[in-house]
């Protein structure tokens, strides 16, 4: 009989959420099906190849203590909160089935009266604004489809982070696609996050007939401790944050700029430098870097 697991998690750190869905895919091939539900306190999450001064407010995230977290999938940056639910689907790649992913989170909210839709780009929609935008990735034989589903989230605090476009930075990073945005609670007023997520357990339950086994974040950590705790440092450094950054051109003027590879400066031009580098104070300085 196929394994089914399901883990659901009562922290809201989102190095902890993350680093325990890369463990759910990497170390647990022995379940066919497995679906993970958390929700993060304030943060910033970005794809695999994106550049985040492109597509973030980074000082006023810094500033304001919002973490930046750039996850293993691609796709485009998006805003968490408390009142965001995140679903991960992780699979082997025989058991792959993207489409009942959907069905099981569009027929868990149907029942608080609320019709989703897929467009084209995978998002789910409500009325024809983006409520879930999904993301996806591939390791070996196992495979990882998770979303956001924008319940109560605070829609004023996500545009002050995340920026609508940047043409000062000249990149070959992915670039997010701007969407209008709406929440399930614009549509049913008593809606609470945890409604969501208990009708998402409930119906991932009823799909597999209720062979499910469950497991908590604290066995995880405790099985895998090491392996756990070199992932949160992955995910905290600068390094993977930053320096994962495909190379990129910040031009401050027409003839200012800046020439970044892996979040280093490699080059400066014009008479700027100082105003240059307070930009961004998360750029480093590469010790060989020349004024051109």
């Amino acid at each position: 009989m196929e394994k089914i697991l399901v883990v659901l998690s009562r922290v809201h750190d989102p190095y902890v959420n993350h680093a325990i869905e890369e463990l759910l895919l990497t170390e647990y091939g022995a379940y066919a099906r497995i679906l993970f539900l958390w929700i993060n306190s304030p943060a910033v999450v970005f794809g695999r190849n994106q550049n985040p001064w492109k597509e973030i407010h980074v000082q006023r995230a810094q500033t304001e203590g919002v973490p930046l977290v750039r996850r293993l999938s691609g796709g485009g940056a998006v805003f968490h909160d408390l009142g965001n639910l995140n679903y991960s689907f992780l699979e082997s790649q025989s058991h792959y089935n993207e489409a009942l992913h959907y069905d099981i989170i569009c027929n868990s909210v149907l029942e608080f009266g609320i019709e989703l839709t897929k467009n084209n780009r995978k998002d789910l929609l409500l009325e024809g604004l983006k409520v879930s935008g999904n993301a996806f990735y591939l390791k070996g034989n196992r495979r990882l489809h998770h979303g956001t589903l924008l319940v109560n989230t605070d829609k004023a605090t996500l545009w002050q982070l995340l920026k609508k476009s940047d043409e000062k930075i000249e990149s070959k990073g992915i670039r997010s696609v701007t969407s209008e945005v709406t929440t399930l609670k614009a549509s049913n007023a008593l809606i609470r996050i945890d409604h969501v997520l208990n009708a998402i357990v409930s119906t991932f339950y009823q799909v597999h007939h209720y062979n499910v086994e469950t497991l908590t974040i604290d066995a995880i950590q405790d099985e895998f401790q090491f392996q756990y705790e070199t992932i949160v440092k992955r995910l905290k450094s600068w390094e993977w944050t930053f320096g994962e950054t495909p190379s990129f051109i910040y031009h401050y003027d027409e003839i200012n700029y800046l020439k970044v590879r892996n979040g280093i400066i490699e080059a400066v031009t014009g008479d700027k430098l100082e105003r240059l580098i307070q930009l961004e104070k998360t750029i480093k300085f590469n010790d060989q870097f020349k004024e051109v």
